[in-house]
């Protein structure tokens, strides 16, 4: 399979929108750090009511964050006006020119911050860049200085900054190995905000409507009808990968992007307590104080610690989104990665960590609360036990744990926490080898060495193989492991998942401890998810298929949902488009599953944003190329699709966290591991799957492929 190709819309959101639709890199220690630091406040050709005060301050605050990232001044560009000491005019011209000096000068191991406060606007797309860049049929543009109105001649926004042209300079930063830690200050949704959606005394929105820069009610009527009416994240598509390197090349740099606002919501600047009548961003006055908070912090935990300010401090809206490959590291280098959530209170009181049974949540899995997203495992300030879970969500309580005493419900909203200890049901089956007539040779030693193997999530059934979700067969030197129903096949790309019993005893049951537990996580998950999509709908969420043949490449086929295992051949590409029309953002995660319990990820990957905005999201995923030929590979595959929603200032839901390779065959079978996999009765789950409640929070499909060579 080759890479997956995401589009999503480039819309009237946030400027954001403009710079990071960059594909993964790896992630070099940096060596010289550069800066370019812009915020543009007096717009000479802009109306009164459009002028900012905020962006002038907050390159100041930005400036003291470069100097203890150890960027020098002298290696620092400032771009600002409204009388910002030392710096230039922040033209069209200048920021441009500073990107491609910044992309002339770096090395491999360099990293660069890149900083934008001002206005982001829109305007109609090319018509070459409507479907590859602009799913909606709009370009999102950054407003420098010298921004005027819109131009009818060539279909401008005279002086803007366009996405396509950002984009092509960051690439060119990245081509040279350089890391890009990108942050942007400025939004524009006025298009899509309907009533509402942020209106606070004293805060004036980073925005600016098309009318106010003088498009046409003809032009952009035009740019809706050629686009697909996507306006979900603009900021997270896969683009082309820097000249020079594929996306995976070690020459290319890596990037974590923060944002200040989904595309459905206005950021603001205002006037902070005690700010002495000066106003800053909302976003980068907290995203400072989180840095100073602990400049230890990976990029993840620094934005968690934002969202965390945020939901102390009652901020509904906006809610920053943070993405890219570079979040488990910092500016310095990598940080030991530990999956964390933040706590939350619903609608009735209760205290809920947005985790679930999915993430391996059960009735009194025990958790650590943090005192910062950063804080040590041994600085916990108390504890929480699990008491109810869902396939996404978890009620919990406060217990007195380890010495320490319960902490006061009151004070853990926004609470980091991370898992002491988990407690999950003994809910799959497992049949250990038979010996039945001599059938089975070495069963006996192997129901030996594995029956003092106590796995909690396995329950061994060794009287009644028939109802074991799985069976061990113990033949040929291997324990093979095969789903229940299916006949044992040792060969070809149906081979069962196994593993070598010609090594100690030790060995052996370690191997097979470490192939239930995936067994364990991949039939629970298939479970959960046939259960959700019999079960609770998300109000909203819809799923469309489309294939397109490689018999008929210009072609697109619509697939009637539900359907059973889809006729497809070698060379086809199935298109998902995911909606969501509820009142409520989403995030959205799509994972295979393979005959030998292997879950991979297909999106998100790499960090990219997952987030469909409420109302108006909209993901479409068409970059799967089936392939029956490299390697051979026929039968039925199955993709699932989640889409969980999610409450303000909340980190996204990434469920690439479950990936987990598949069972040994026995022969290496070459091929990209992202094909779409080999599966010949991967059984769906019965009905021994969980009760699924009401609460309508997350919304699920499977959809099943049959694979056929080419005739």
């Amino acid at each position: 399979m080759r890479a997956a190709e995401l589009i999503q819309q480039l819309t009237v959101g946030c400027a954001a929108a403009l710079m990071m639709m960059l594909a993964a890199g790896v992630m070099p220690a940096l060596a010289r750090p550069t800066a370019l630091l812009v915020g543009v406040s007096a717009y000479p050709s802009l109306p009164d009511h459009l002028q900012l005060r905020g962006p002038a301050n907050d390159v100041g605050l930005m400036r003291g964050v470069a100097r203890d990232l150890g960027i020098r001044d002298e290696d620092t560009l400032i771009l600002a006006n409204n009388g910002v000491p030392g710096a230039a005019p922040p033209t069209r011209a200048a920021i441009l020119s500073a990107l491609d000096r910044i992309a002339r000068k770096v090395e491999a191991g360099d990293g660069v911050l890149v900083f934008l406060a001002g206005h982001g606007a829109r305007q109609p797309a090319r018509t070459e860049d409507a479907a590859p860049r602009s799913s909606d049929g709009f370009d999102a543009l950054f407003l420098p200085e010298d921004a005027k109105s819109w131009r009818e001649s060539d279909r401008v926004v005279e002086n803007a900054i366009a996405s396509r042209e950002l984009q092509q300079r960051m690439d060119a930063i990245r081509a040279r190995g350089a890391f890009v830690w990108l942050v942007v200050d400025a939004c524009h949704s006025s298009y899509l905000v309907r009533g509402g959606a942020l209106s606070v005394a004293g805060e004036a929105a980073r925005g600016v409507d098309g009318r106010d820069l003088g498009l046409p009610a003809t032009a952009i009527e035009e740019a809706e009808r050629q686009g697909i009416a996507t306006r979900g994240p603009p900021w997270g598509g896969l683009m082309p990968p820097p000249a020079g390197g594929a996306a995976t090349d070690e020459r290319t740099g890596g990037y974590v992007a923060f944002f200040a606002a989904q595309s459905n919501e206005r950021t603001p600047e205002y006037e902070p307590p005690g700010g002495e009548g000066l106003r800053y961003g909302l976003f980068t006055h907290h995203l400072v104080q989180a840095f100073q908070a602990g400049r230890d912090a990976s990029f993840g935990q620094l934005g968690e610690r934002v969202l965390q300010q945020y939901a102390r401090r009652g901020r509904q809206v906006p809610t920053p989104v943070f993405i890219g490959p570079g979040l488990d590291r910092s500016w310095t280098g990598p940080v030991a990665a530990r999956r964390q959530w933040l706590l939350a209170r619903d609608g009735d009181g209760r205290v809920t960590v947005p985790a679930g049974t999915v993430q391996e949540f059960g009735v009194g899995t025990l958790l650590a609360v943090l005192p910062s997203t950063s804080a040590p495992d041994g600085a916990a300030v108390g504890h929480v036990r699990v008491t109810a879970s869902e396939p996404f969500v978890s009620t919990v309580e406060p217990v007195e744990y380890g010495g320490k005493p319960a902490p006061n419900p009151a004070g853990l909203q926004g609470a980091a926490v991370h898992v002491v200890s988990s407690v999950l049901p003994a809910d799959i089956r497992a049949a250990l080898p038979q010996e039945v007539g001599g059938a089975d040779p070495g069963a006996g030693r192997i129901r030996d060495i594995l029956t003092p193997l106590a796995l909690p999530w396995i329950r061994w059934e060794a009287d009644r193989p028939i109802d074991a979700d799985v069976r061990l067969v113990a033949e040929d030197g291997r324990l093979w492991f095969v789903p229940a129903g299916q006949a044992l096949v040792k060969a070809g790309s149906a081979a069962a998942g196994s593993i070598s019993i010609t090594g100690g005893d030790g060995d052996i049951r370690a191997a097979a401890a470490s192939a239930l537990e995936r067994i364990a996580k991949a039939l629970r998950l298939v479970r959960l998810t046939n259960a959700i999509q019999n079960g609770a709908e998300l109000a909203g969420v819809s799923l469309s298929l489309d294939l397109i043949p490689a018999r008929a490449p210009n072609t697109m086929e619509p697939v009637a949902l539900p359907t059973p295992a889809l006729p497809v051949e070698d060379g086809d590409r199935p298109v998902l488009t995911i909606r969501n029309k509820g009142d409520s953002a989403v995030d959205v995660s799509i994972l295979y599953l393979d005959a030998r319990f292997g879950l991979t990820p297909a999106f998100p990957e790499n960090g990219r944003n997952n987030r469909l905005t409420a109302r108006t999201g909209v993901l479409r995923f068409d970059g799967l190329t089936l392939s029956a030929t490299a390697p051979a590979t026929v039968g039925r595959e199955r993709i699932l699709v989640f889409a969980v929603e999610v409450g303000p200032q909340q980190p996204r839901l990434d469920l690439s966290f479950l990936a987990q390779p598949a069972l040994t065959a026995p022969r290496t079978i070459p091929g990209n591991p992202l094909r779409l996999f080999q599966d010949t009765g991967f059984p769906l789950p019965d009905g021994r799957g969980p009760e699924i409640g009401d609460g309508g929070r997350y919304w699920s499909r499977i959809i099943e492929l049959n694979l056929q060579a080419s005739p």
